[in-house]
C-alpha cells in the first residue's frame, strides 16, 4: 500500500519520558495497539519490548498480520513482536479455548468478567517480563517498567479507565486503605495523550503504509458482534463450527444455568444463543437423529469484514484529501 503524505497528518503529538525507564508496549495486534506503534515509529521512540499474548484462539488473519507488522518494524529498526503463551504448572489445557472445553464453560465475558484477558494474556505478558532482566535491574531500584496500553480517545475506551479508576477508589472507601497501585508498571495510553479516536488511529496505519489489521480477538469472544459472526462463517466455516460446538459443549455441562449463551441474553435483534442465532440465520441446521451440522457457505457471497470495509472507505477519502 502506498503510503500517504505527511500534509494529511498535520496534529502534531509527543510522547515524553524518562529513558532510563524500561518501556514495554502490549500489543493485541488490533488497530489501536498498531495505530500505537505506527505513532511510536513517526517518533522514533523505540519500546525496548513489544509482547503479543496468544490465547490460542485467535484468527489466521491476525497471526498473518504479525508477519506484516514485524517487516514493518524491522524496516524501521524497531524491535519485532515477541509472541507469549500460557504454560499451564497442573492444567491440562494451554490455551482459552480447551480450558473452556475441559471445565465446560465459555469465557469469563459471557458471564460479564474478565479473567480471560486476564489469565491469558495480563498474567502470560507480566510472567515474561518477570524474566527480562531490564525489567528485574529496574524493581531492584525501586523503580517500575513503563507498559504503553492501546486505549484510544473514543469515549468508549476513555470509559474503560475511568470505570478502573472509579472501582479502586470504591474499594480504597470500602476497606478505608489507600488506592493500591500496581508495584510493577506505570500505565500509559499514549493514543489518549495523542487524542487519537479510532478514525485518527486508521488514518495513520494506512498513512505509515500497512493495511488495516481486523479486530484482534479469539474466534468465539463474546463481544464478536452478528456481521462478525457471518464473516466467520463465510471465511472460516470451521473454526465458526468449533464456536458453536463450545456453546453446545458448555449447555450439555450444565454451565449455562445463568446465561443463554456466548452472547449472555437476548436482545431485540438476536437471541443470546450463538446456536440458536445460528438456527435462526441458516448457518446450521439440526438433524433429525439429533445433532447438528454446518449448512455449507456459499463462498460467491462471503461478505468482507467489517472492520475491511471501514478501511476502503476511509483509504478512498483521506487520499483523495491528500493529494487535492
Amino acid at each position: 500500500m502506498q503510503t500517504i503524505p505527511d500534509k494529511i497528518f498535520v496534529k502534531p503529538f509527543k510522547f515524553s519520558y524518562n529513558k532510563k525507564i524500561p518501556l514495554t508496549l502490549a500489543c493485541g495486534v488490533g488497530i489501536d495497539s498498531v495505530a500505537m506503534i505506527v505513532g511510536m515509529v513517526r517518533l522514533g521512540i523505540k519500546p525496548d519490548l513489544i509482547l503479543f499474548a496468544d490465547t490460542g484462539a485467535e484468527k489466521p488473519e491476525t497471526y498473518a498480520y504479525i508477519e506484516i507488522l514485524n517487516a514493518y518494524l524491522r524496516s524501521n529498526d524497531f524491535p519485532e513482536v515477541i509472541v507469549v503463551k500460557y504454560k499451564p504448572v497442573r492444567a491440562p489445557y494451554d490455551n482459552l479455548e480447551d480450558n473452556c472445553l475441559i471445565n465446560g464453560t465459555l469465557p469469563s465475558l459471557a458471564f460479564g468478567g474478565k479473567s480471560c484477558s486476564l489469565k491469558f494474556k495480563a498474567a502470560v505478558q507480566h510472567t515474561y517480563i518477570k524474566t527480562w532482566h531490564q525489567a528485574m535491574d529496574c524493581w531492584k531500584r525501586g523503580e517500575k517498567v513503563i507498559k504503553l496500553i492501546g486505549y484510544d480517545a473514543s469515549k468508549k475506551d476513555s470509559n474503560r479507565i475511568t470505570r478502573l479508576r472509579r472501582k479502586k477508589e470504591k474499594k480504597a472507601c470500602e476497606t478505608g486503605e489507600p488506592i493500591k497501585e500496581d508495584p510493577h508498571y506505570t500505565y500509559r495510553y499514549p493514543l489518549q495523550e495523542w487524542g487519537w479516536d479510532r478514525l485518527e488511529c486508521i488514518k495513520h496505519i494506512l498513512g505509515g503504509g500497512l493495511p488495516l489489521p481486523i479486530k484482534s480477538a479469539c474466534f468465539f469472544c463474546p463481544a464478536t458482534r452478528p456481521e462478525e459472526l457471518s464473516w466467520l462463517y463465510y471465511h472460516h466455516p470451521d473454526l465458526f463450527m468449533r464456536a458453536i460446538e463450545l456453546e453446545v459443549n458448555a449447555k450439555s455441562r450444565g454451565g449455562l444455568k445463568k446465561i443463554e449463551g456466548l452472547w449472555r441474553s437476548s436482545t431485540k435483534a438476536r437471541p443470546g444463543s450463538w446456536y440458536e442465532w445460528s438456527l435462526r440465520e441458516g448457518y446450521i441446521r439440526e438433524k433429525e437423529d439429533g445433532g447438528y451440522q454446518i449448512v455449507p457457505p456459499d463462498m460467491l457471497l462471503a461478505p468482507t469484514h467489517p472492520d475491511l470495509m471501514l478501511a476502503y472507505q476511509i483509504d478512498a477519502q483521506i487520499r483523495e484529501s491528500a493529494w487535492n
